[in-house]
């Protein structure tokens, strides 16, 4: 589970404009629908500071047994952290592969 962080990762080149799977050697992403133009409609920007990255803006939950499910709360110009990309981490295909495999990655707005 140390990959998952990469989410973060690929927020910050989604900020640049690089949508080039960065993170082929650590992580998988399965079945991803989202796409950023509601979000740049609103925001023109979108932060990768250190508040950005900071623990209270990523979740992850559930339990090994049942899945993980992970949120990173997008941190907007404005503050009002109302974006947030989920995903779900298939254990048992992570373990197999040796890297985080996230499934329905999804940009959602709250």
């Amino acid at each position: 589970l140390q990959t998952v962080p990469g989410l973060r990762r690929y927020v910050k080149s989604l900020e640049i404009g690089n949508e080039v799977d960065i993170f082929a050697e650590k992580a998988v992403f399965r079945n991803a629908s989202y796409s950023f133009d509601d979000y740049f409609d609103e925001y023109p920007t979108l932060l990768t500071d250190a508040d950005a990255r900071s623990p209270h803006r990523f979740v992850l939950a559930g339990s090994r047994g049942a899945g993980l499910a992970v949120t990173q709360t997008l941190h907007d110009p404005e503050d009002n952290d109302e974006w947030v990309l989920r995903a779900n981490i298939d254990l048992n295909e992570s373990r197999e592969q040796g890297k985080a495999v996230l499934v329905g990655l999804r940009l959602e707005r709250l």
